[in-house]
Order: C-alpha cells, then sequence, then structure tokens
C-alpha cells in the first residue's frame, strides 16, 4: 500500500532554556524593582530609569523585491561589495511617560534616536 506524501512548510521555533543560575540572577533583577514600606512591598515608579538601546541595520540587502510596472526598468543597486553592505547604528533612549507640571503638558517619554555614521569626503 502506497502513500502519498505531500510537503509542508512549517516553522521551527527555538525557545530559551535558561540555566540555573539565569534564572537566579533574573529573579534578582526583577527583585531589585521591589521596595520595602513600614506594611507593603511596592513596585518601583521608574521615574529615574532611562531605557538606552542600540541597534545596527544594513543599509540595503543584497537580493530585494521590488514591484515595477511592465514598462519601468528597475534601478541600478550599486555595491562594492556584497560581502561588504554599510550599516548604520542607531541609538535611542527612553523613559516613563509622565506628566510635566513646568509644562502643563505630559512628557511621552520618548527622549531622542540618533544615528552614528562616519561622515567622510568621496576619494
Amino acid at each position: 500500500m502506497k502513500t502519498d506524501k505531500t510537503l509542508k512548510g512549517k516553522f521551527s521555533c527555538s525557545k530559551p532554556y535558561p540555566t540555573e543560575a539565569n534564572a537566579v540572577h533574573r529573579m534578582q533583577y526583577a527583585l531589585s524593582f521591589l521596595r520595602m514600606s513600614s506594611d507593603q512591598i511596592i513596585f518601583d515608579c521608574m521615574y529615574q530609569t532611562v531605557h538606552v538601546d542600540a541597534k545596527w541595520y544594513f543599509l540595503t540587502t543584497v537580493k530585494k523585491r521590488v514591484y515595477v510596472y511592465e514598462d519601468e526598468k528597475v534601478a541600478l543597486r550599486a555595491l562594492k561589495s556584497k560581502r561588504f553592505i554599510t550599516k548604520v547604528m542607531f541609538l535611542a533612549t527612553v523613559t516613563r511617560p509622565r506628566y510635566d507640571h513646568n509644562k502643563g503638558s505630559m512628557f511621552s517619554g520618548k527622549i531622542g534616536i540618533w544615528t552614528f555614521v562616519e561622515d567622510v569626503v568621496a576619494k
């Protein structure tokens, strides 16, 4: 008896497998945000906390799908080498949104986002 097998695309997601030491460290980090009051435990308001994140992005990819009409030509994208694509770094900072009493309005919590690039003269 022969059965036909069909090929299906499925996802295989990996999950973190923390060690015992990692789990203890994560628990200590979470407990560091608790403040002891005289009769209760209070979660820290985090007004003095600023989150800073740096992220690298490639300016382009080697292969890119574009949609054009039949009479259009695909724009030329030239790279010196497909192994060395220019990267740019972004640094973003945010904090907890709060009411600003001096301005009489809400502060969104967004402090800024900056790019880190090096400007050089073309040779």
